[in-house]
């Protein structure tokens, strides 16, 4: 078990660069906001791109994170709401 987790590759991909561990109350919320306003940025081909890439990465980062804390679903995992976020700003054009 790491001491520190989020200082590993999959830990900086599950909690988007430390997001999620620097926002105490609602880690989520911090990460689908931050999701939602790159959403603005990202055309919607890229768009889909970027979710099926942050899908399969974040798939692999979240379970690695979850078993270097030995923690079960941390709060500070956040890759899922961003992509959770990015599925649903999808209707929206940028």
């Amino acid at each position: 078990m790491n001491e520190n987790p989020v200082m590993t590759l999959s830990g900086q991909i599950a909690t988007l660069f430390g997001l999620g561990r620097a926002v105490k109350k609602a880690p989520g919320t911090a990460g689908s906001a931050v999701a939602a306003l790159a959403a603005l940025f990202i055309p919607f081909w890229p768009r889909v791109a970027v979710i099926v890439l942050l899908f399969f990465v974040g798939l692999w980062a979240a379970g690695t994170y979850e078993k270097n804390s030995g923690r079960r679903d941390p709060g500070e995992v956040i890759v899922d709401e961003a992509v959770g976020q990015l599925i649903a700003t999808l209707g929206h054009v940028s």
